[in-house]
């Protein structure tokens, strides 16, 4: 059975959802980082989630361990906003997967892609998902973050020229910036990364096509940049070919699609953003819908990534304590475990 067909199957055995959304790499291929059986990663979007999860533990006891059971039945709903608004149940097992379930109400999704609150979910739908079960209203959402996330990239490239590669791992990136699962970088060393060495580059190889399709259309781009050939960003690589030799052919194809970036345009229409992004913009840049000075441009993408870094580290430290007491102590363990052999895995050869 398919990925897709199983996680149909799965939300079946679930109370009232509104729509569900699988991600990551154990349901997007991600080119290099295939070894070993997989999590399968769903966000499951309700109502209230209190309900939901009073009545799921009722349905499917075997979903929850007995810290999690403690936590939904106890804790008020308050506390299920800690973070990043969603709360996540790991190592369901159903027909011989494994799954890690995320359950957020519709309101606070809804919401993170249209203000980047917290930018959890906007992070995750700025790529791409599965949509395993749709609702018609998150479309228009998704599609303006991800327009956001495009203007957000565009303005962090620098005036260079930039290729398709560039924007791509610009916009792959920011998500991570400040998550603490990087780790932390001292004299140009990296510690306590639980992340894949080459996680951003195996997104991209594994994900390119797809955004073509997300960011290039006219609806999302819409003349924030032009494309210098459209028709060769699709092309498509030898199935012969191993994994890191894949990876290598898709990242040196991207590099040689040129982009032009509508400056004019882009500035235009900053007051587009997110609006807690915009927020803390115009604390530190005054937008004047004019082409900017160099100083401008460079003082506006620190503040752009300074808000990224804030915000993701802030999110994902209380998103982490948040799942200890969910999980239970052995669980998270055995999770941080997983993530830290995954980054120790053999590093593709540097692109």
């Amino acid at each position: 059975m398919n990925v897709d067909d199983l996680l149909k199957e799965f939300i079946n055995t679930l109370p009232d959802i509104e729509a569900f959304y699988g991600y990551g790499s154990g349901v997007i291929k991600q080119v290099g980082n295939n070894a070993g059986a997989k999590q399968l990663d769903g966000i499951s979007v309700v109502e209230n989630a209190k309900d939901f999860h009073i009545k799921n533990m009722k349905l499917n006891p075997n979903y929850y361990s007995l810290s999690a059971k403690v936590f939904f039945t106890l804790m008020p709903l308050a506390t299920h906003r800690i973070g990043a608004d969603i709360c996540y149940i790991p190592y369901i097992k159903y027909k011989g997967a494994t799954i890690k379930l995320g359950v957020i109400e519709d309101k606070h999704f809804s919401n993170d892609l249209r203000t980047y609150d917290n930018i959890y979910m906007a992070g995750r739908t700025q790529k791409e998902i599965k949509k395993i079960k749709e609702k018609a209203t998150h479309n228009d959402d998704i599609n303006y973050n991800r327009r956001s996330a495009l203007i957000v990239s565009l303005m962090l490239l620098d005036e260079n020229e930039h290729s398709l590669y560039d924007l791509y791992y610009t916009l792959s990136s920011l998500s991570y910036l400040g998550d603490i699962r990087r780790g932390i970088t001292i004299n140009k060393t990296n510690y306590f990364n639980f992340e894949h060495p080459n996680k951003i580059n195996n997104i991209i190889a594994g994900s390119y096509l797809s955004y073509n399709d997300m960011y290039l259309n006219n609806k999302i781009n819409n003349n924030l940049c032009e494309i210098s050939d459209r028709n060769n960003a699709y092309f498509k690589v030898d199935k012969n070919l191993s994994d890191e030799e894949a990876n290598l052919e898709i990242i040196e194809r991207l590099k040689n699609i040129k982009i032009n970036i509508n400056n004019d345009y882009l500035f235009k229409i900053a007051d587009e953003l997110p609006t807690y992004l915009k927020f803390f913009l115009d604390d530190y840049y005054i937008f004047n819908n004019n082409y900017t000075s160099k100083e401008d441009l460079l003082k506006l993408r620190v503040a752009i990534t300074k808000y990224f870094e804030k915000v993701n580290r802030s999110v994902t430290i209380k998103q982490a304590l948040k799942q200890l007491l969910i999980t239970g102590l052995s669980s998270s363990v055995k999770y941080l475990t997983a993530k830290a052999n995954k980054a120790k895995t053999k590093e593709l050869r540097k692109i």
